[in-house]
């Protein structure tokens, strides 16, 4: 089967090269235009070596699956929350990241006899862990002398070239390859060799081997964790048609909910691969469904939620959790999850449990909490009860500490900001006052502004002013002295306008400069200000100026345009 893929992907990448050579050739020929003959054959060669039609759909997949596949269930009626800004996020609480699943990562069965407490294999396991693997290699070499059942020192012997492979000495695949050749009947040797393969990402041939391991499992559930491992390994290597038609199949082929909860997790996981997340949501839903003591696949459901901005679902199944095994990291991601619905006493209370239980993080959190909204010394007062609680606190507490740190220093510089534009802008007020009772210069003409390009004509009483741009601004206004009041607004050519405001200006006396302020309002949110400075580049307005035809309107005319 892998034979015929690969070639299957050849055939398909010299058909692309030959049409994207001869279709080339076809186009340049026709639109008269000479390129080199080796510009032709590179782009050829480039697409031999990585084109394939699944990169297309791969590439649209990522992008949710729409070209061919309509939307469907909540992807077609709901419009999700979006997720908070990152800014908010690093001013939120850290969440805790989900467990892993149960289950080895390799799938092999437990060592039996070996395992006594003190034994070689318990202690060469200790080594492995430990990154010490010349000497968990010897112990484990100890283990397989003194074993004496053929099972389990076979099981031993592929241990021993898995950490072997893992260190990257001697030659595992070889010797893993002997052993399957030697036992035929077990898939131990096959199951170990697609962990190798699997490390080296070579996910495809990991898959093969772990479904030439199913049907020599030794029970029915042992043949299900092969299958669904090896579904795992084609989303790896995005065969994503073959990975979906080997779930489906055991999902017909088995009825126990245990069972089905486990597909349609592995669905779930499928779906993530695929970058389909809300398909992800409705198989982890199912699954749970079949299998609602599953606190892993809840927790990493909840957490998924939460990363998709979805807090109210996300609470939802931390709740659950919170009935089943409430643990630390249950209570801290809720203390983060009310704390973003608004529930503050609530989040502190979780966060509490969660710091009672052990967890650090919570206390750095609800530390950071208390610096969101200014209490400084309290937030430090939380961080030294972790210090003397934990002997290796979280990160975020140090985070927090150095968030601590620099607040005030901040501020200080806002401030000394916010003082330094209120100085300046009572500085404008005064002159303003002063600009009132002056004499009004000439203000005709071309202006560059804020708001882009400026034509600006004075007309008996009035001042209309229009934006040389695509999206154009119409202002219209009085003169005071040498203070200009306006109003404007904005929008597209044929549209009505959808944003609005008004402003004050200083001209200097000269009648070349101007500076003052903006409010807009968009929607129905409050107006915001914004600084305003305009230069004067030419007392002429061009002839193609919009400009032109409103200063032949009337008082009348110009009173009914939409400001």
């Amino acid at each position: 089967m892998d034979a015929l893929t690969r070639l299957v992907s050849s055939v398909w990448r010299l058909v692309a090269a030959l049409v994207v050579v001869f279709g080339a050739t076809a186009l340049l020929k026709l639109l008269d235009i000479a390129v080199p003959g080796w510009l032709v054959l590179i782009v050829a060669l480039f697409v031999l070596l990585c084109w394939h039609p699944s990169n297309i759909v791969d590439a649209i997949a990522k992008r949710g699956g729409r070209l061919f596949a309509g939307p469907t269930g909540i992807e077609a009626t709901v419009a999700q929350p979006s997720a908070p800004e990152a800014s908010e996020r690093e001013q939120e609480g850290k969440m805790a990241e989900p467990p892993e699943e149960p289950g080895t990562p390799s799938a092999l069965p437990e060592v039996g006899g070996p395992a006594q407490a003190g034994g070689p294999w318990q202690q060469a396991f200790q080594a492995y862990v430990a990154n010490d693997f010349q000497r968990a290699d010897e112990l484990v070499g100890q283990a397989y002398t003194a074993e004496q059942d053929d099972d389990e020192r076979l099981l031993l012997g592929c241990i021993r070239q898995q950490w072997r492979a893992e260190a990257g000495y001697g030659q595992p695949i070889m010797e893993l390859e002997a052993l399957a050749d030697k036992h035929p009947q077990s898939p131990v040797p096959l199951v170990v060799l697609a962990n190798v393969y699997s490390a080296r990402a070579e996910h495809q041939r990991a898959a093969s081997l772990l479904l030439r391991a199913a049907p020599l499992a030794e029970n029915a559930e042992d043949a299900v964790e092969y299958r669904l491992r090896a579904a795992e390994e084609l989303a790896k290597a995005r065969l994503f048609d073959q990975a979906e038609a080997e779930l489906r199949d055991l999902l017909t082929a088995h009825e126990a909910n245990v069972v089905q909860a486990r597909i349609c997790r592995a669905f779930g996981h499928l779906e993530q691969e695929r970058g389909r997340k809300s398909r992800m949501f409705e198989w982890y839903e199912r699954s749970l469904e079949l299998n609602p003591t599953d606190s892993a696949l809840r927790f990493t459901t909840a957490y998924e939620y939460s990363e998709d901005g979805n807090d109210i679902m996300a609470l939802f199944h931390y709740k659950q959790i919170e009935h089943i095994a409430s643990n630390e990291g249950v209570l801290n991601n809720l203390g983060i999850t009310f704390e973003r619905l608004g529930m503050r006493a609530r989040c502190v209370s979780a966060y509490r449990r969660s710091w009672e239980k052990g967890s650090s993080l919570a206390l750095g959190n609800m530390a950071n909490l208390l610096v969101s909204q200014g209490f400084l010394e309290e937030a430090s007062k939380l961080l030294a009860e972790a210090d003397a609680g934990v002997s290796d606190p979280d990160k975020r507490v140090a985070e927090v500490r150095s968030r601590i740190g620099s607040i005030p220093g901040q501020e200080e510089a806002t401030e000394k900001d916010k003082l330094q534009a209120a100085s300046a802008e009572r500085r404008l007020r005064l002159d303003m006052l002063d600009g009132r009772s002056g004499q009004t210069p000439n203000i005709g003409g071309r202006w560059t502004s804020t708001f882009g390009t400026l034509d600006l004509g004075q007309s008996p009483g009035l001042v209309i002013g229009t934006e040389v741009g695509a999206w154009p601004y119409f202002l219209i206004g009085w003169l005071e002295g040498r203070m200009l009041y306006f109003r404007w607004s904005r929008g597209q050519k044929g549209e009505s306008m959808y944003q609005a405001g008004e402003g004050e200006v200083l001209i200097d006396a000269s009648g070349r400069s101007a500076r003052g302020s903006t409010s807009t309002t968009e929607g129905w949110q409050h107006p915001r200000r914004s600084p305003f400075e305009a230069t004067k580049v030419s007392d002429e307005i061009p002839a193609e100026s919009p400009l032109v035809g409103l200063l032949s309107m009337s008082k009348e005319e110009t009173d009914s345009v939409p400001t």
